[in-house]
């Protein structure tokens, strides 16, 4: 299902139809195994960028959500559960997230604008507040470094 260096487009039908048929640590690991080697083929040099393999890797993982909310005696529809969490991981990695809801639209349906919103927005600010994010001038990233060490404690998890 194209882990590896390719971006993830012409797998990602493949991912859509047979999602169901995978387990929960599958999809995760997809999900994890796509990240991990998009940042590889980067730093090897190759061409290409990373937006289509971030939103595979989060379709990846929305799909496992979905499983993991089934698990759980809840019932979400994956489309849903796929968009929110693809928000969120582009939110928080892209550092853009009204680009991101923009691009996603393209994906999902209008009706999940504000969702898409909304995610992306919440993680985007996660980032900022536990200092993950930082600006590109280095002087400014160095002031968030002092500013976020108190809001890095209000992220750990307990």
């Amino acid at each position: 299902m194209g882990a590896g260096r390719f971006s993830g487009e012409e797998q990602m039908d493949v991912l859509m139809e047979n999602w169901s048929t995978l387990t929960l640590l599958v999809l995760f690991i997809l999900a994890l195994t796509k990240l991990f080697m998009v940042n590889v083929s980067v730093n090897l040099g190759w061409k290409g960028g990373t937006i289509f393999p971030m939103i595979y890797s989060a379709v990846a993982a929305g799909y496992g959500v979905t499983l993991l909310i089934g698990t759980m005696g809840k019932k979400v529809e994956g489309t849903f559960a796929v968009a929110v969490v693809a928000a969120s991981m582009l939110g928080f990695m892209m550092r853009k997230p009204v680009a991101v809801a923009a691009i996603l639209l393209l994906c999902f349906p209008l009706t999940f604008l504000p969702a898409l919103i909304i995610a992306s927005i919440l993680a985007f600010l996660f980032g900022k507040v536990c200092g993950k994010i930082t600006d590109q001038n280095p002087e400014e990233a160095e002031e968030d470094k002092e500013v976020n060490k108190e809001g890095n404690e209000k992220c750990k998890v307990r």
